[in-house]
């Protein structure tokens, strides 16, 4: 009797473990399993793979706008010096007095009877400085064509006579004709308030063209063969 007991009795306890640990599992696994709010969470991120997929292989299958040529382009054709703009005017051109570097006193008006390009300039003006190069190859250039009156500002401290030469005769080497307007008088005739300032002027006296700024040295020249055919 006892011996069956011995076997009855761990047979027991054997199916009570079994059936506690049922019931467990099935208490636990809701707890266990990932809840609905962990699915919404995660939903976007597999919505946004899905929707986006497409669009990153059309990405990917993309090639870049074409490069541009490494072959220069073509420089466009160089103007020639006739074709810049001027404007013609028969206005009489205003006359003024200024030293020339005699020290002796001069009028536009007495070289009237041969073409004129008037140019005023200072020492202390970049745009004024960057040109005169160009003045000066110029007026060798046509030196038995045009006079040439370079008129430096000269106010009697930034810009005196002897500073003004020096700058225009040691320092650089020009060589086109030098005066100084230390009276303002074209200054005024002109009613010049920026510079540098040309006139191209006529034989004849009348003002061909007035130019405000400074020039490149195709400029320059365009003006003078108009300067020259109107002449």
């Amino acid at each position: 009797m006892k011996a069956i007991w011995k076997v009855i009795i761990p047979l027991l306890l054997l199916a009570l473990l079994l059936i506690g640990g049922s019931v467990l599992y099935k208490d636990l696994a809701p707890r266990l399993k990932p809840s609905d709010a962990s699915e919404t969470e995660s939903a976007p991120i597999a919505r946004h793979e899905s929707e986006y997929a497409d669009d990153e292989e059309t990405s990917a299958g993309e090639t870049e706008p074409p490069a541009p040529s490494a072959e220069p382009e073509p420089a466009e054709p160089a103007v020639e010096a006739t074709e810049a703009p001027v404007v013609l005017s028969e206005n009489p051109t205003a006359d003024f007095t200024v030293l020339d570097e005699e020290g002796n006193t001069v009028s536009l008006s007495d070289y009237f009877g041969q073409p004129i390009i008037v140019n005023v300039w200072a020492t202390w003006c970049p745009p004024c400085r960057a040109e005169l190069p160009y003045f000066d190859a110029a007026a060798e250039k046509y030196r038995d064509q045009i006079l040439f009156m370079m008129i430096d500002l000269t106010d009697g401290a930034t810009d005196t006579v002897e500073s003004a030469t020096a700058f225009i005769r040691e320092d650089n080497g020009y060589s086109f004709p030098l005066y100084f307007d230390v009276d303002f008088s074209a200054v005024q005739a002109y009613q010049i308030n920026a510079i540098p300032v040309t006139l191209f002027i006529r034989a004849d006296g009348s003002l061909l063209y007035q130019q405000i700024g400074s020039m490149d040295e195709a400029t320059l020249e365009s003006y003078i063969q108009q300067l020259l055919a109107n002449d």
